[in-house]
């Protein structure tokens, strides 16, 4: 069994790969209107793929999956664009949890 940490930074950098995998693919439903194989009147697009791509930061080169969409009215995923940058990133990452954190204080 391994330690976490046993290997220095290589999770980190393995675990923001999947944080921002899973932070993509949670935005483009969200773009969308509807999660995979979901049939609904509220889709406004089409899932088309993922687009491999790699991002170099302080922790190693991130192998990232940058979701591609088709017929999308709006605008591309902010967490797509951020996938060129370190910076953008982490700042996109930022700005979605603290959209999350608002919208949890406005439901209770």
């Amino acid at each position: 069994m391994n330690i976490p940490g046993e290997n220095g930074l290589d999770e980190l950098g393995e675990a923001m790969g999947i944080v921002l995998n899973t932070a993509m693919k949670l935005e483009r439903d969200r773009l969308l209107g509807a999660g995979p194989y979901v049939r609904t009147e509220r889709r406004r697009g089409r899932a088309n793929g993922f687009k491999p791509k790699k991002l170099k930061t302080r922790v190693g080169e991130l192998g990232l999956a940058v979701p591609q969409m088709r017929n999308l009215a709006e605008g591309s995923s902010g967490l797509a664009q951020a996938a060129s940058s370190e910076a953008c990133a982490r700042n996109e990452l930022f700005a979605a949890r603290l959209a999350d954190v608002r919208a949890r204080r406005i439901d209770t």
